[in-house]
């Protein structure tokens, strides 16, 4: 699971425009951008999902250009894998209550 987050993580840092010469707080393009995963389950299948609720600020120094820090929120309760089943079970307390 710790992998998968650090995956999520890498995804959101790309969505992050480049901060160049633009320092200060850029957020990240919400209608562009989503938390995507996979794991496998019982080592005989990939199961794939998304996060559609994502929201986060990164933020660049102005004269570096240097992202220095990042904020990212992941509604858990967004989360989709295409079976309604595992999709509540996933939101029950056994997960992400």
């Amino acid at each position: 699971m710790k992998n998968n987050l650090l995956k999520l993580l890498v995804v959101a840092l790309l969505l992050i425009p480049a901060g160049n010469a633009y320092g200060g707080d850029w957020q990240i393009d919400i209608d562009h951008s989503a938390a995507h995963f996979s794991i496998q389950h019982m080592t005989i299948a990939l199961v794939r999902g998304h996060f559609a609720n994502l929201t986060g600020t990164g933020t660049f120094d102005n004269e570096t250009g240097n992202l220095t820090g990042l904020k990212i929120t992941i509604g858990a309760a967004s989360v989709d894998t295409g079976v309604v089943k595992r999709d509540d079970h996933l939101r029950s307390k056994d997960f992400f209550e």
